[in-house]
């Protein structure tokens, strides 16, 4: 077994566009996306999970995001257990 970490976002997407993703209402979704995440019990019956870690870099380029939009990531780095050949 070996131990593995996957970069993952949870993305709150908003009307709006090119806001900077920081109001009391997506502050309070983001808070409540990480408490759940973190909690273990929402994660112990998928086979190899380890842990997950609330941060890190997003799997994917903003610039690439459309303007007519406002995202706000919550990035999360997942570790899970894999068998190797």
């Amino acid at each position: 077994m070996v131990q593995v970490g996957y970069q993952v976002a949870v993305v709150v997407v908003t009307a709006g566009g090119s806001k900077l993703a920081d109001d009391e209402t997506v502050r309070t979704w983001r808070q409540q996306i990480r408490r759940a995440a973190e909690a273990e019990s929402n994660w112990t019956s998928l086979t190899g999970f380890d842990h997950i870690e609330a941060g890190g870099s997003l799997p994917y380029d903003v610039q690439a995001l459309s303007r007519d939009l406002n995202f706000s990531p919550v990035p999360f780095r997942v570790f899970v257990n894999e068998s190797r050949a």
